[in-house]
């Protein structure tokens, strides 16, 4: 039996697939990025409680490329710089990671902390991520007050979706190293046809499968440096990462006191990162996925996972809305788009908050407005589209094979 099958008896779900050649893929990562200087592969898996994340995660639990952390107390935890009374000083964590996969069971939990140590964390995370870390301790006993760290290390963290949105914008302004894995869900988790595996029996089935996973990570690890993209594959992920690069660029209201000393606010997007660090990113996961199921170049499969790793790592609203011109979109001079009272309605938002985010998506180059030349029941405002760039990379074929069931106005 394949683990596939298996990992479906373990976790009955359509996405029990997605995360375990995603997890597989990262913890296959970091012979690429060191060994060939790509960037480093850090993969958050969110979504509700109870679909399977932490299941995923102890699954490679013990395999010996993987560094298991349950949390981070303290961005202290990380690199000290503590002697104890004799003067030798603590090991440090982050050299302890260098060239394996820290996979991270419940980030929810780090991410629930104090402001202040949820910043410090991210903050050394975000240092770290080149690989060089130098933090300055202020006075030393023996040898220098700077504690170099060389450290590169590939990371998955499993999140709850309601406590990564808390963290959105924080994790934002520190500079975007994460890519996301969503579950996707909508409303109830629905389970596969495939009834759960006994309770008694759980535990077994987990360890065979563990069991049967560190085998198949043993047969992927010496394809990883031997894989290659074709010319439309590395095309398309170099779209995908500028579509990426712009839609999670952040947004603030800055206030400020007017002529009449009121307090105002003014709505302010931040600068669009460069595109080349995720860019390098999903190639490094394509090429993992293409490993983990033992294979030198990506297939079709790989690359949609890609896809759906790419759109969820945008804010969950961007997200949402290029997720309704996939499935619900309306059609307009052979456009597929939204409207601001048609998603709003299926967001279960207001007009105003909706068309904020839709001007944002426009001004940074995301999406294109067309003002409707007339007024209906279901045409109220503008009408919003994908650049023409992005419009394949988002939906790819989908327009011509769902013409019948979408909205046209």
């Amino acid at each position: 039996m394949t683990i596939y099958f298996l990992t479906h008896k373990l976790l009955p779900t359509s996405w029990s697939q997605d995360m375990l050649e995603v997890v597989g893929a990262t913890v296959l990562s970091p012979k690429i990025s060191t060994t060939e200087d790509y960037s480093l592969l850090w993969v958050l898996i969110v979504g509700p409680p109870g679909t399977g994340k932490t299941e995923t995660a102890n699954l490679v639990r013990h395999y010996h490329h993987v560094h298991p952390l349950d949390n981070v107390a303290s961005a202290k935890s990380l690199v000290s710089g503590a002697v104890n009374a004799k003067g030798k000083k603590a090991k440090d964590l982050l050299a302890e990671f260098n060239g394996k996969c820290v996979v991270m069971k419940d980030m929810s939990d780090m991410l629930s902390g104090d402001d202040r140590a949820v910043k410090a964390i991210l903050g050394t995370l975000t240092n770290v991520f080149d690989g060089d870390y130098d933090k300055g301790i202020g006075t030393a006993f023996d040898g220098p007050a700077t504690i170099k760290v060389s450290s590169k290390f590939s990371l998955v963290g499993c999140c709850v979706a309601k406590v990564l949105a808390g963290r959105e914008e924080l994790m934002a302004r520190l500079g975007s190293r994460y890519l996301c894995y969503r579950v996707p869900i909508v409303g109830k988790p629905k389970p596969g046809p495939e009834p759960y595996a006994p309770k008694g029996a759980r535990k077994t089935l987990h360890n065979v499968i563990a069991s049967r996973l560190r085998e198949h990570l043993d047969a992927a690890e010496p394809l990883v440096l031997k894989t290659v993209l074709t010319d439309d594959q590395e095309v398309y992920v170099t779209t995908l990462a500028r579509l990426v690069a712009l839609a999670r660029t952040g947004a603030s209201d800055q206030r400020y006191t007017d002529s009449d000393d009121r307090p105002r606010y003014h709505h302010v997007l931040d600068d669009p990162e460069d595109h080349h660090r995720v860019r390098e990113q999903f190639i490094v996961l394509l090429r993992g996925l293409a490993a983990f199921n033992l294979r030198t170049t990506p297939a079709a499969g790989d690359v949609q996972l890609v896809q759906r790793v790419a759109l969820g790592t945008l804010p969950r609203i961007r997200a949402d809305i290029l997720a309704l011109m996939r499935t619900q979109p309306v059609m307009i001079g052979g456009y597929a788009g939204v409207v601001v009272s048609q998603t709003a309605e299926a967001l279960g938002l207001s007009n105003e908050g909706v068309r904020g985010v839709l001007t944002d998506m426009t001004k940074l180059g995301v999406l294109v407005r067309e003002p409707l030349a007339y007024q209906g029941p279901t045409s109220k405002g503008d009408f919003y589209h994908l650049e023409p760039e992005f419009s394949e990379a988002v939906l790819g074929k989908y327009v011509e094979e769902t013409a019948n069931q979408i909205t046209t106005l």
